[in-house]
């Protein structure tokens, strides 16, 4: 259920110059929601009780009614008139007393009323005053005397207790339309409203331009010529390829030791003579070899963080370095059912990471450089 505000605009007693005073008094309100929003054009039920002496006084009239608000959130009724269901209306003795106004209202129309407001009752309305005040039958209308002087003003009376703030007061009706007055400062902004549906995704913005182009990389040494396989059989003679275009002259290297003497191969069968092809450019100059230890092995070994040349025969597992050098080379040499396992590092061939251990193919070679955390085949 919303809570919900309301707001007295006034209250006035119909008056008469007849004999008889009406039985009723005039009421208005306006009501809003909770979110400070009019209720207009919508019927509530409104239950209203007389109260007597205070605001917790007892109740000697109590009438329900269900008027219906107007365009501008009004509602209006005469107390008196609704569905009686405690009291007398004509019976109260208006000059007996203080006596409080409380109104309950269901916002829905029915009774279960959720907002209740007490307000009291100023003055009492003359023409139920003198209702009871002694006569019911009212004396002709005299002239209209001419005004007293004013009286001296008489002693303070003595200071009552503070009594408990009361509710906020009704509105007044509102006054005659001035002239429009000049336009004012703007005011603050509002609350910020309710937080609107996810509108649809927009269409992907346009490309950004391309960043510039990095600086290029300077030339890494050339890699160490592998060790020698063994003597293949003759194949047959192909093609006569184009000749490549001569490639830059290199410095002159140191010269390296001279390299370890691959195992010899098997003998193949001699081949017919290919004619010779014509000779090739000049090659550049080799990057010094460096120093290799030859080790001959024939069960399971881990290589040393040394640059090495293994030649291995027999079903074997060998592991390389755990914790390599930068750079560092092996050259592996193989027979029969060899395997090779990266030892915790990354193992790539052809491009793409491969698991270990691996099962070498017998009679051939691997060559293996370690960079950057990775083992690549060569």
């Amino acid at each position: 259920m919303k809570k919900i505000t309301l707001i007295l605009i006034f209250i006035a007693t119909s008056l008469s110059v007849m004999a008889q005073a009406p039985d009723k008094i005039s009421y208005q309100a306006i009501v809003r929601n909770s979110s400070d929003q009019i209720l207009t054009n919508q019927s509530v039920g409104i239950q209203i009780s007389l109260l007597e002496g205070s605001t917790s006084g007892n109740a000697i009239y109590v009438e329900t009614q269900n008027p219906t608000t107007n365009n501008n959130g009004l509602l209006s009724i005469e107390i008196g008139t609704g569905t009686n269901t405690t009291g007398i209306f004509s019976d109260i003795d208006w000059g007996n007393n203080l006596y409080f106004i409380k109104t309950e209202i269901d916002p829905t129309g029915g009774t279960n009323y959720t907002i209740t407001g007490i307000s009291q009752l100023m003055s009492v309305p003359y023409a139920l005053y003198a209702k009871t005040s002694g006569s019911s039958i009212p004396g002709p209308i005299g002239e209209t005397g001419a005004t007293g002087p004013q009286g001296p003003t008489g002693p303070a009376g003595p200071t009552g207790e503070t009594g408990a703030t009361g509710p906020q007061g009704p509105i007044g009706p509102a006054g005659p339309t001035g002239e429009t007055g000049a336009t004012g400062p703007e005011g603050p902004i509002g609350p910020a409203g309710p937080t609107g549906e996810t509108g649809a995704t927009g269409p992907q913005g346009p490309i950004g331009p391309a960043g510039p182009t990095g600086e290029t990389g300077a030339t890494g040494p050339e890699g160490p010529i592998g060790p020698a396989g063994p003597t293949g059989e003759t194949g047959a003679t192909g093609p006569e390829g184009p000749i490549g275009p001569a490639g830059p002259t290199g410095e002159t290297g140191a010269t390296g030791p001279q390299g370890p003497i691959g195992p010899v191969g098997a003998t193949g069968a001699t081949g017919p003579a290919g004619p010779m092809g014509p000779a090739g450019p000049a090659g550049a100059d080799g990057a010094d070899g460096g120093n290799y230890t030859v080790t001959v092995v024939s069960s399971n070994t881990t290589i040393t963080t040394e640059s090495q040349i293994i030649i291995s025969s027999g079903t074997m597992t060998l592991a390389l370095p755990a914790t390599p050098q930068e750079g560092q080379i092996v050259y592996i040499y193989h027979e029969g059912g060899t395997s090779l396992s990266a030892n915790g590092n990354n193992l790539k061939a052809g491009g793409s990471l491969v698991s270990t251990p691996i099962v070498l193919s017998g009679g051939s070679a691997v060559q293996l450089i370690y960079v950057s955390g990775t083992w690549y085949a060569l």
